[in-house]
């Protein structure tokens, strides 16, 4: 009897998981960057960040320039960015820079490095640093989602899904590579600065 219950309870405890279980894309953060990088992620923006993020969020205006010194967090929270968009329905993702390395060992490396740490949430990691989400048994903490898709090597081949969302990177040394790009897309400029006007004017 005891054992029949306990499978009862263990097949009623998966029930509920799955029916509270979301998945990517989802509109869930649709509105709370800050919520989805510290639930997916662990990562708690700065109040500067938060700004940031939410002039994209909100959409207000088509363009956010943020002009910041080194070290300042700026292409953590642009790889956020890039996959808080990813992970919304139809979410496409241009990484852009004035050369390739510098999206391959900027933004796109920031991108991976996140896609393999989420699945679990900042509570979950101050309680128990070292957990892994291939450690908990859905591999995910109970509050978080990770994301599935494995990021290619390259950024030009970047973080697909089957449905069609994608970040990918360009440099702006080619901008004819950008033709074709269409759809509900984020472009995320790193080192600006170094993107002639021409380049500009093809994005």
């Amino acid at each position: 009897m005891t054992s029949i219950a306990g499978a009862l309870a263990a097949v009623f405890e998966e029930e509920v998981e799955r029916a509270t279980r979301f998945r990517w894309p989802s509109r869930k953060y649709e509105h709370d960057i800050a919520a989805y990088a510290w639930d997916t992620f662990g990562v708690r923006l700065h109040p500067g960040q938060v700004a940031i993020a939410e002039a994209v969020v909100n959409a207000a205006c088509q363009r956010t320039a943020v002009v910041a010194c080194h070290k300042s967090g700026k292409t953590l929270l642009a790889a956020i960015i890039a996959l808080w968009w990813y992970c919304m329905p139809g979410g496409r993702v241009v990484l852009f820079a004035p050369r390739m390395e510098t999206v391959e060992q900027g933004l796109y490396f920031a991108v991976r490095d996140l896609v393999l740490r989420s699945g679990v949430c900042g509570d979950c990691r101050e309680a128990s640093p070292d957990l892994l989400p291939k450690d908990y048994p859905q591999g995910r903490c109970p509050h978080s989602c990770p994301i599935s898709e494995v990021p290619r090597s390259l950024a030009v081949d970047g973080l697909c899904s089957d449905d069609m969302r994608e970040i990918r990177g360009y440099a702006a040394s080619n901008p004819i590579s950008l033709q074709g790009v269409s759809g509900r897309v984020l472009i995320l400029a790193d080192e600006a600065s170094g993107i002639d006007d021409d380049a500009m004017e093809a994005v």
